[in-house]
């Protein structure tokens, strides 16, 4: 079994996967984000949203800094 000591990635999408499908709400979450940050196991958002959307969430989950995958970013002028 894996162990949080052992070189990781962790990859997740937004929408119904971090964030609640409904609310939004990452404070679920939130626990196992300062885990994994103290850790330094980096955390990569992936999604459709848009740049902004990302890049905010991101600044907001504590993530900044960190590679985001998206869709139809090419020409996004925030990228």
């Amino acid at each position: 079994m894996l162990s949080i000591q052992q070189p990781l990635l962790v990859f997740s999408d937004l929408d119904g996967t971090l964030l609640d499908s409904h609310s939004y709400d990452w404070q679920p979450a939130a626990p196992w984000l300062s885990r994994l940050r103290e850790a330094n196991v980096p955390v990569i958002l992936c999604s459709s949203k848009t740049s902004a959307e990302m890049l905010y969430l991101q600044k907001t989950l504590g993530l900044q800094g960190l590679p985001l995958i998206g869709r139809k970013w090419r020409s996004d002028p925030a990228c």
